[in-house]
Order: structure tokens, then C-alpha cells, then sequence
């Protein structure tokens, strides 16, 4: 169970019922780079979590100028991280700040010639 948390974001107060930290971790432990050619039609990847991110705490690169994946949007649904580079050997960790108990996540992509690997099986509301 999460604890109340007041919460400024975008010049505005809100109170957040459930705060928790979420982290997600993207890796390139392949050979080639991750182009932002390889998103299909330009879409992005879409992390759903079913329940609102309120802010995106800290992003984080190894090494650290590899910051070629950068966040799209946050909603009540989850957030999106726009194409772009992400190199061969290279991370990205995103830390995001939410209202609720993150209880299942859901990667969805259009990768064209990338197999994805998720370290931990997705969970689901199902």
C-alpha cells in the first residue's frame, strides 16, 4: 500500500493517494545498434502500466551520454518513449513516480528486425 504524497507538477499541486517508484530498464545486449529507422512508421514504444504516471523522476544512461531513447508522453495509462538511437552495449533506465500499486506492465512495439527479451515475464491484469 502506497502512502499520500503531495505532488507539484507543472505549476500545479496534486495530491498522489498511492505514491510508488517505478523503474524501467531498457538494454541493447545485442551487436548492432537500435536505430530510430527500426520504429515502424515512426511509432513509439508504449510501457502500460494501468495506472497514472504522475512524473518522470530521473532518466539515467550507461554510459552516460547515451541518452538517444527519450521519453514521449505519461498519461493515466502509462508513457511512451519516442524512436531513437539506442547503441549496441548501451541502457536506459527511466524512473517514474505513480498513483497506485504497479501490480502489471505491458511493453508494446513495432520494432522491425530487433527481438525484444523481457527480463521478467510481463505481468497482466488478466
Amino acid at each position: 500500500m502506497g502512502f499520500p504524497v503531495r505532488a507539484r507538477c507543472v505549476g500545479a499541486e496534486d495530491i498522489v493517494e498511492e505514491a510508488a517508484v517505478v523503474s524501467l530498464r531498457l538494454e541493447n545486449t545485442g551487436r548492432r545498434d537500435i536505430s530510430s529507422a527500426q520504429f515502424d512508421q515512426g511509432d513509439p514504444l508504449h510501457i502500460v502500466l494501468g495506472l497514472p504516471v504522475v512524473e518522470l523522476v530521473s532518466m539515467a544512461a550507461e554510459p552516460p551520454g547515451a541518452l538517444g531513447l527519450r521519453p514521449g508522453s505519461w498519461d493515466n495509462d502509462g508513457m511512451t518513449i519516442r524512436p531513437g538511437r539506442l547503441g549496441a552495449g548501451e541502457a536506459i533506465t527511466y524512473t517514474l513516480l505513480v498513483d497506485g500499486d504497479p501490480s502489471f506492465y505491458r511493453l508494446t512495439h513495432a520494432l522491425i528486425d530487433v527481438r525484444v527479451k523481457e527480463k521478467f515475464p510481463p505481468k497482466t491484469d488478466d
